[in-house]
């Protein structure tokens, strides 16, 4: 894969991954993206097995932190 710097890209980007740069920052953003593509999923508060797995593999690309002000943002 070829190195990258996601904010230079900025303008180029989706709204969604700009609003989610906004939440946690481009480092993150660019590791969500690199890590999941396109992909979309919900994020829910892990109560369910689906939904505590989701929140397991976003803790551990962007960490504790990230993934809550994710779920802050974004929980359905």
């Amino acid at each position: 894969m070829r190195e990258f710097d996601l904010e230079s890209l900025e303008e180029l980007l989706p709204d969604t991954a700009r609003q989610i740069a906004d939440v946690i920052g481009f480092p993150a953003t660019q590791q969500l993206i690199e890590r999941f593509g396109g992909a979309c999923f919900r994020v829910g508060r892990g109560l369910r097995g689906t939904g505590e797995r989701r929140l397991a593999m976003l803790r551990e690309v962007i960490g504790d932190e990230n993934t809550r002000q994710l779920v802050k943002r974004y929980r359905r």
